[in-house]
């Protein structure tokens, strides 16, 4: 038996929308390792400018420009420092293996990015089909009435520019009636 045009067309828009799924926890679980990897290298510039860097205002400068870049709209969501400080005792120590640690996990965090970046461009891909184009008529009215105006605004003093409006479609047949 020939399958139908659509039970294929079916089976491959469930195809599709389980794919999106799946690319969709992927991509949550990515979030969570770079959200992981950057908590990760800001306990590690902290680290560096605590123990090692003190009196220099290059590192501290790092320190903060890397927070206000990815923690400016939850600051107070650092924190656990003491808490990986003291499961980080050896790398605290050493301000080499703070260093080497530090670019390690800054590679790993690019890495993330990377794959994340191309989990979006897959994401996109995939759902490009399912979306509607999106139309003039998709606005709101209000926003027509000042699109509308903004044309030609001598023309709606008249009532011939409104009569051609409403001679278009119902929508603007009917942003026609709101003048």
């Amino acid at each position: 038996m020939i399958p139908s045009a659509s039970n294929t067309s079916g089976a491959v828009s469930r195809y599709r929308r389980s794919a999106l799924n799946d690319s969709f926890s992927t991509l949550r679980r990515m979030a969570n390792l770079l959200e992981g990897s950057r908590l990760e290298v800001f306990f590690l510039l902290k680290a560096k400018f605590l123990y090692f860097h003190k009196d220099s205002p290059e590192a501290e400068a790092e320190a903060r420009q890397y927070v206000t870049r990815h923690y400016s709209r939850h600051p107070e969501s650092i924190s656990g420092f003491e808490e990986w400080r003291a499961l980080h005792r050896d790398v605290v120590g050493s301000a080499n293996l703070l260093q080497k640690k530090l670019e390690e996990t800054r590679r790993l965090e690019r890495a993330i990015e990377k794959q994340r970046d191309w989990f979006r461009n897959h994401l996109d891909i995939l759902s490009r089909p399912l979306l509607r184009r999106l139309s003039i008529l998709d606005l709101p009215n209000e926003v027509l009435a000042q699109i509308r105006e903004r044309m030609n605004p001598d023309r709606w003093s008249t009532g011939k520019g409104i009569q051609n409006t409403r001679l278009v479609c119902w929508r603007f047949c009917e942003l026609g009636s709101i003048c």
